[in-house]
This record gives C-alpha cells, structure tokens and sequence, in this order.
C-alpha cells in the first residue's frame, strides 16, 4: 500500500481524456493503466504557452501533486 498512486478519478477522468486526446497511448504505460508523468509536464506547459484552460491545468498539477504522495 505504499506505492505512489494517482486516484482512479484522475485516471478515468478529465486528465485522462485529456491526455489521450492530445498525445494518444504514448502518455501511458505499457497497460494503459498509469499516466506518465513527463506527460503530465508537456501538457501544462502546452496549456500555458497557449493561455489555455486554467482548471485544466490545476487538473494537471493535481495529478502530479498525488503522484508523489503515498497511499
């Protein structure tokens, strides 16, 4: 149980569409299961250059932010 975990909220959810929209099954791991990070990065960045979506974005960092805790 200590490993690092994103909620399956955020998994299934609005930052998972998100990222297979903009950068297809590359942003995932080999089962589809988890996001990956440096993914996660490129997206924000993306999203800032273009003065995009800011709920998007705190979507984003969020994801990163449960990425480092432990369950």
């Amino acid at each position: 149980m200590s490993e690092k975990w994103i909620p399956k909220k955020l998994k299934k959810g609005r930052v998972a569409k998100y990222l297979r929209v903009k950068y297809g099954s590359a942003a995932f791991t080999k089962d589809g299961k988890k996001i990956k990070i440096e993914y996660i990065r490129k997206a924000i960045a993306d999203l800032k250059a273009k003065g995009g979506n800011s709920s998007l974005i705190r979507a984003l960092r969020l994801a990163i932010t449960f990425k480092g805790m432990k369950r």
